[in-house]
């Protein structure tokens, strides 16, 4: 009998750490998002910070060369090009992240270079830091674009793209 009762006690117990033992996995999952959440906004953060300091001041447009000049919108505009739409590009890389807005709207500013490749990509309708740096991640993973270009020849872009947090 006292060999039934010890027995049924260390069942419970092995029980117990078993799911102490699920909590702390599903914690440190939770940890790990989180984590890359954070390392996403701290790149984010960190490249806002390098453009001010880069930024000397303003530079007028006869100091441009032509090559420099980004247009706002050209005969053709910049188009993405992956095998899904943007959207669904999109709603899968901020899952992929662990993002959580509840409906909420990042609209990022991005240049479409002359190659296709996005630069100077920027929340300019800000939600959070942590929201702002998902939305850049995850338009970033979706470079290059077609190009925009007018009478035959490719240039840069200036576009504004809604990201939507589900």
């Amino acid at each position: 009998m006292t060999f039934g009762l010890a027995s049924c006690g260390l069942k419970k117990e092995v029980a117990n750490l078993a799911t102490q033992n699920k909590e702390l996995k599903e914690k440190v999952s939770s940890l790990v998002i989180e984590n890359n959440s954070k390392q996403i906004e701290l790149q984010y953060l960190q490249e806002r910070i390098q453009e001010l300091e880069n930024s000397n001041g303003n530079i007028s447009s006869e100091d441009l060369p032509m090559e420099n000049i980004i247009l706002n919108s050209a005969e053709v505009m910049p188009m993405y090009t992956g095998e899904q739409s943007l959207n669904e590009f999109l709603d899968m890389a901020i899952a992929e992240m662990g993002a959580n807005g509840n409906g909420k709207i990042v609209y990022v500013g991005m240049v479409v270079l002359e190659n296709g490749e996005l630069s100077q990509m920027k929340a300019v309708k800000s939600v959070t830091t942590v929201l702002d740096s998902q939305a850049v991640a995850a338009l970033k993973k979706t470079s290059p674009w077609s190009p925009g270009f007018i009478n035959g020849k490719n240039v840069k872009v200036r576009m504004v793209i809604p990201v939507t947090f589900k």
